[in-house]
């Protein structure tokens, strides 16, 4: 799965500003002298087809940003019904003033981070990227250890 150089992120986002917010913030930074290579997804049915064709996507950046207000958690728990992708790793912004995913919810998603748009300061991003995708490092480590990578 991480074979590759390059570390996949899906930013599913309805707000086509801040796709590109994220890609400005993410088109230099490294992780483990890897680049990041940015995929966008703009509704969560587009980001379910981008997922059918990639599977090793280290990180998932997603909203609650959309018509209906259970299209984000939707798309979350499509995502952690898939086996071959059990180890992408998922932040998870609310709009401000939006209904915060129950604690059952988060368990049960594997929700990594959430939090308002609002609270998302440079610092704050970097620290939910960098933490994610160490995450991701650790299972897929401990995966090819097993042999179930």
């Amino acid at each position: 799965m991480m074979l590759d150089s390059r570390l996949k992120i899906l930013i599913v986002e309805p707000d086509i500003g801040l796709h590109h917010l994220c890609r400005l913030f993410l088109r230099k930074m490294l992780f483990d002298k890897k680049h990041l290579v940015i995929y966008d997804a703009y509704t969560p049915h587009q980001a379910l087809a981008q997922l059918e064709n990639i599977k090793d996507f280290a990180l998932i950046i997603s909203s609650s940003k959309y018509k209906r207000k259970d299209d984000g958690l939707f798309l979350l728990a499509k995502i952690r019904k898939d086996p071959l992708i059990s180890a992408t790793r998922i932040l998870y912004h609310i709009k401000e003033g939006g209904a915060q995913p129950s604690f059952d919810a988060i368990k049960k998603l594997n929700i990594n981070c959430f939090r308002e748009i609002k609270e998302l300061t440079q610092y704050n991003f970097f620290n939910e990227i960098y933490t994610a995708l160490g995450d991701y490092r650790y299972i897929i480590q401990a995966n090819k250890s097993k042999g179930l990578a």
